[in-house]
C-alpha cells in the first residue's frame, strides 16, 4: 500500500489561519475550482491538505459557493414576490452573487415550487442572503444597482413598489376585486377619461419605470388568425400581442469537463466562440444564458432581427459545446423558434423544431417532458403555416401520452391542454377550444392561484376562444378582469396591461360598437407609443385594428392614411412580406373599394394574393381569404367568370383544409351560389338583348 502522506494531518488553526487570506482570494475573490486551489497551495505555498480539509475549513470561514436548499427556497419566494411588483432583483448569498440562470434551473429541478402548497410557503428567514433593486433604467445595459441593499432577517420583505400615479391617465380601473367589476360601469368610465385625449407628456408623467419594467409580459401567445372571422379584420398576429418567451421552464444544466480547440483557419468571430470553451462550466452557462436573455429584452422593444441574430448565436454556442442533444441546446433552440414565428419565417421554425424533436426523441424517448414540449411549438408552428388538421394531431398526441404518466392537475398537462385548445381556436373549432381553456384555467388557479402568469394567459385564450364564437359579451368581461388584475399587480403601463386593453377594444368591435373601440384603441396606442415607441410591432398591431374600426364608421379618409402609414412602417420594420404587413394590405383593399378605387383596390388585392400564395402557401387561410376578396371585387365589376373560377378554387380549398361544415366553409358556398346567380342572370339578360335586336333588326 502507498504510504500515507503525513503533511495532511500536521496543520494546525494558526498554519490554517496564516493560509486563509490566500485560500479566500483563490477560491473566493478569482472563482477557481477547489481541486485547482489544493494544487495551486500545494506546489507554490507548500502547504498540503485534501479537498475534505479544505471543504471543512471553507465551511468555518463562511466561504461556500454552493447555495444551500433552504437558501435558494428563500430566493426563490423573494424573487417571485419582488417580480410580481415589478422589480428586478440580485441575489447574493455569503456576498457572492446568485445567477439568475441557477435561480431558474432550481425552479425546473424543484417543480413542486410551483404548486398552491409550496406557493402559500413562507421559509424561515437567512442571513446570509441579500439582494439589491436592478436600476430599471440601467437594467439592458448595466448591471448597477440601487444604493439600498436587503438584508434577508426576521423581518418579512417590506420594501414594496411606489403606486404609480394614476391622476391623469386616460383610462382609471377600479380598485375593487374582479368579481366586483361592473362592464358598464367601466365603458362609462372609459368614455369620460377619454373624452379629451391626452398629451403624450400626461402619460409620461403617469409613466413610472417599475411599472413596465420588470418580468417579460406572458398574457398571450402566438397563434395568428385565432378567429376566421375577427382574423381577417383584426392583426392578431405576433406583432400586435406579447407572446410568453417560453412554455417550458428555464434552462436546467449539467457539468461536463473542460476542452480546448484549435483556433487555426477560423474568422474573427470563430474565434471569440471557440474561446469559450476553454472557459469553466459555470462560466460558459452564464455567458450563453445572458445571450438568450438579452436577446429576449431586445424582443420586446420590436427589434427582431437583432434579437435572432443574437439567438442564432446562441444556438451555434449550445451545439458546438454541449451538442444537439443536450436540454441547454433545446432551449435556445425554442427561443430561436419563436423569433423566427415572430418574424413570420415558419419554414425555418419548422425545421428547427423538426430537428429538435427527432434527436430527443432519439435520446430521451417519446414521453420526455423535453419531447413533449417540443412537439407542442412544433403544433403552434403547423397552425402559424395553415396545417390544423396536422397541428391538431400533434396536440392531441403529446396530451394523450402526458396524460398515461401524469395526474391531470400535472403543470405540464394542463400545458399540452393550453397548446391544444389554441390549436381548436385556430382552427375555428371555439366551442372546443372555450371547453379546453376553461379546463386549463380551472386546474391553473387552484394550482398556480388565479393570479399566476399562466393562470391570466389562460385567461387571454379564452377570451380569443370566446371571441370567435362572437360571445364579444363573455369576452370583454374575461378582458376586463384581465386587466384589473394586472393593472393591479403590473402597473397601468406594463406591456401586458396594454395588451389587454387591446383585447377590450376588439371585443368592442366585435359587438360593433365602434365609438367606443375608437376611444379606446386611440388611447391604448398613445400609452404604447410613450411605453414602446411609435414603430414599435405591438403599436403598429393596434394601429392596423384602429383603422378596421374607422372604415366602419365610414371614416375612410383617415382609414386610408392610417393604413398607408401602418404598411410603410411594417414594411420597414418587418418586411414586405411578413404576414402582418400582408394583413394590413389586405385591410386596405376594402377601403380603397369602399372610396371607389376599384383600380387601386383590385391590383392591391392581386399583389396580396400572389405573395401569400408564394410566402404561405396556396391553401393556406390567409391566402384563400385574399382569393376570395379578389373574387369579390371581380363580381361587383361584373367580370363574373373569373370570379367564379376563384371563389370555386377557394371553396374546394376550404373544403380539403377546415372542413365542409366550417362557418367559412358555407359562407364561401353562399358567395359562390350568388355569383352564380348573377351570373346566369347576366348571361338571360344579354340573351334577351341579343333576340330583341335581332327581331327589331327582322
Amino acid at each position: 500500500m502507498p504510504k500515507m502522506n503525513r503533511h495532511l494531518l500536521q496543520h494546525t488553526q494558526a498554519e490554517w489561519e496564516r493560509q486563509r487570506s490566500e485560500i479566500t482570494r483563490l477560491y473566493a475573490a478569482e472563482n477557481i475550482p477547489l481541486r485547482d486551489v489544493v494544487e495551486i497551495m500545494k506546489t507554490r505555498h507548500l502547504f498540503h491538505a485534501n479537498q475534505r480539509q479544505y471543504k471543512t475549513r471553507i465551511a468555518q470561514w463562511g466561504l461556500e459557493k454552493k447555495v444551500k436548499h433552504d437558501e435558494m427556497v428563500t430566493i426563490v419566494q423573494i424573487d417571485r414576490k419582488r417580480k410580481m411588483q415589478g422589480k428586478s432583483t440580485r441575489f447574493r448569498v455569503r456576498k457572492r452573487s446568485v445567477a439568475q440562470k441557477k435561480i431558474r434551473r432550481f425552479i425546473r429541478d424543484h417543480p413542486l415550487l410551483e404548486t398552491a402548497r409550496a406557493l402559500s410557503y413562507s421559509p424561515p428567514p437567512l442571513s446570509s442572503i441579500s439582494y439589491e433593486t436592478i436600476k430599471q433604467s440601467q437594467a439592458l445595459t448595466s448591471p448597477m444597482m440601487d444604493r439600498t441593499t436587503f438584508q434577508v432577517d426576521s423581518r418579512a420583505d417590506t420594501h414594496s413598489k411606489s403606486s404609480a400615479r394614476l391622476t391623469s391617465l386616460p383610462l382609471r380601473v377600479p380598485a375593487s376585486s374582479s368579481s366586483s367589476l361592473d362592464p358598464d360601469q367601466y365603458l362609462k368610465s372609459c368614455s369620460e377619461a377619454n373624452a379629451s385625449t391626452p398629451s403624450s407628456q400626461d402619460c409620461r408623467s403617469a409613466m413610472s419605470d417599475s411599472d413596465f419594467f420588470g418580468g417579460k409580459p406572458s398574457s398571450s401567445h402566438s397563434i395568428t388568425g385565432v378567429s376566421s372571422l375577427m382574423s381577417e379584420l383584426f392583426d392578431f398576429s405576433a406583432a400586435a400581442k406579447t407572446e410568453v418567451r417560453s412554455l417550458r421552464t428555464l434552462p436546467r444544466t449539467s457539468h461536463m469537463e473542460r476542452r480546448s480547440h484549435s483556433t487555426a483557419n477560423q474568422t474573427t468571430s470563430d474565434r471569440h466562440e471557440t474561446s469559450l470553451v476553454t472557459e469553466s462550466e459555470g462560466e460558459i452557462l452564464e455567458i450563453m444564458d445572458s445571450l438568450v436573455e438579452l436577446a429576449g429584452r431586445v424582443e420586446d422593444q420590436g427589434k427582431y432581427e437583432w434579437s435572432r441574430v443574437l439567438l442564432q448565436r446562441a444556438v451555434r454556442l449550445h451545439r458546438r459545446r454541449f451538442g444537439n442533444k443536450h436540454p441547454n441546446t433545446l432551449d435556445a433552440i425554442e427561443a430561436l423558434s419563436r423569433i423566427l414565428r415572430a418574424q413570420g419565417r415558419y419554414a425555418e421554425a419548422e425545421k428547427l423544431l423538426s430537428g429538435a424533436l427527432k434527436a430527443f426523441r432519439k435520446t430521451r424517448g417519446d414521453s420526455h417532458t423535453d419531447t413533449l414540449d417540443c412537439v407542442g411549438l412544433l403544433a403552434l408552428v403547423m397552425v402559424n403555416r395553415g396545417r390544423y388538421a396536422e397541428a391538431e394531431l400533434h396536440a392531441r398526441d403529446a396530451l394523450a401520452t402526458r396524460l398515461k404518466f401524469s395526474n391531470i392537475n400535472d403543470i405540464g398537462v394542463s400545458r399540452s391542454k393550453n397548446i391544444l385548445g389554441n390549436v381548436l381556436a385556430a382552427a375555428g373549432q371555439y366551442q372546443a377550444a372555450e371547453k379546453v381553456q376553461r379546463d386549463v384555467l380551472a386546474t391553473r388557479s387552484k394550482v398556480l392561484g388565479k393570479e399566476h402568469k399562466e393562470t391570466l394567459r389562460t385567461i387571454d385564450d379564452l377570451a380569443e376562444a370566446l371571441g370567435g364564437q362572437g360571445k364579444h359579451e363573455l369576452m370583454k368581461e374575461e378582458y376586463l378582469k384581465l386587466l384589473e388584475i394586472q393593472t393591479r399587480i403590473l402597473g397601468p403601463m406594463h406591456q401586458q396591461t396594454l395588451n389587454a386593453r387591446h383585447g377590450i377594444a376588439m371585443a368592442l368591435g366585435g359587438q360593433k360598437k365602434f365609438e367606443q373601440a375608437e376611444i379606446e384603441y386611440r388611447c391604448v396606442i398613445q400609452l404604447k407609443q410613450s411605453v414602446l415607441g411609435s414603430d414599435h410591432p405591438h403599436t403598429l398591431g393596434s394601429m392596423h385594428n384602429l383603422a378596421w374600426i374607422l372604415g366602419q364608421r365610414k371614416q375612410f379618409e383617415e382609414a386610408r392614411d392610417m393604413s398607408n402609414h401602418v404598411l410603410q412602417t411594417k414594411t420597414r420594420i418587418l418586411g414586405s412580406e411578413h404576414p402582418s404587413t400582408l394583413l394590413t394590405q389586405a385591410n386596405l383593399v376594402d377601403i380603397l373599394d369602399n372610396l371607389g378605387e376599384d383600380d387601386e383596390a383590385e391590383a392591391l388585392s392581386r399583389s396580396v394574393l400572389k405573395v401569400r400564395e408564394r410566402v404561405l402557401g396556396v391553401e393556406h387561410p390567409s391566402t384563400l381569404s385574399s382569393k376570395s376578396s379578389l373574387a369579390t371585387l371581380l363580381a361587383d365589376k361584373g367580370e363574373y367568370k373569373e370570379a367564379l373560377k376563384l371563389q370555386s378554387e377557394a371553396l374546394l380549398a376550404r373544403q380539403r383544409v377546415l372542413g365542409e361544415e366550417h362557418p367559412v366553409t358555407r359562407a364561401t358556398l353562399k358567395r359562390m351560389k350568388l355569383f352564380e346567380t348573377c351570373f346566369e342572370e347576366e348571361v338571360e339578360s344579354i340573351k334577351s338583348d341579343s333576340e330583341r335586336d335581332f327581331s327589331e333588326c327582322s
